[in-house]
């Protein structure tokens, strides 16, 4: 009972945390609607609209070199100065390096702080696929359907799905350390938001910007989620605590 007591906090503490940091407008990471969130979101559909929610809400971006509308604070994490048009290749060439990097230590084995990818993902790899579902569903449902606290709900379970792979890599793992712990963050960052801009760059044709800005914001939640969990339960598992 303990046990389920302790986790089901964990989980509270994480959900809350993910609420307190995207704000009002929970569904910037993956949901692009400014009717959904007009506080968060930003619209880049035909001109003449973008121009006229200019006017009545100055609260989004319009024109081809996405000049700023009168807003104090224009992206989660890119400054001002960064927010501007940029080359394709600027997405698709860190993507593509990613990808074939990513491939070739697989293949090789290569050991990131004393694992290999497969040791890192194979004892998790239903929480990756949950992740990478979840990721989808976002935008296949929750776009498409419309329906209320969906992308509240699906944001909130990804972040548990890294908080149990924590809870599964300990476990299964006697040495695993808090670098370890980052380097699952990193992956995790790859997987679920990397597939978010590749789906938003792909697919709703979002600018470059944009999607480094999303990409930053969503990497930075999931290193704070593991940076915070992953040291608790290595610590709870030293103590001899069953996690």
């Amino acid at each position: 009972m303990k046990r389920i007591c302790f986790l089901i906090l964990i989980i509270l503490i994480n959900i809350s945390l993910v609420q307190a940091i995207c704000g009002d407008g929970f569904c910037d990471l993956s949901n692009e609607n400014y009717d959904l969130c007009p506080e968060d979101c930003i619209e880049e559909d035909k001109l003449d609209r973008a121009t006229t929610l200019v006017e009545q809400t100055e609260k989004c971006y319009a024109g081809d070199d996405l000049v700023p509308c009168p807003r104090e604070e224009q992206s989660r994490i890119l400054p001002l100065s960064l927010q501007k048009k940029y080359n394709d290749l600027f997405f698709l060439i860190p993507l593509i390096t990613v990808v074939i990097t990513l491939m070739l230590l697989f293949v090789f084995k290569t050991r990131i702080a004393g694992k290999t990818l497969k040791e890192y993902l194979w004892p998790i790899r239903y929480y990756v696929l949950g992740a990478i579902l979840i990721a989808i569903s976002q935008y296949v449902i929750g776009l498409k359907y419309n329906i209320p606290y969906f992308l509240n709900l699906t944001q909130a379970l990804w972040a548990l799905m890294i908080v149990f792979s924590l809870i599964k890599l300990i476990k299964t793992y006697g040495d695993f350390n808090i670098s370890n712990v980052l380097v699952l963050g990193v992956l995790y960052s790859i997987i679920i938001h990397g597939l978010k801009v590749a789906i938003r760059y792909f697919f709703y044709f979002k600018p470059v910007w944009y999607l480094l800005d999303r990409f930053l914001y969503g990497s930075l939640l999931v290193m704070i989620i593991a940076l915070i969990t992953g040291p608790i339960f290595i610590y709870l598992k030293k103590k001899g605590v069953e996690i």
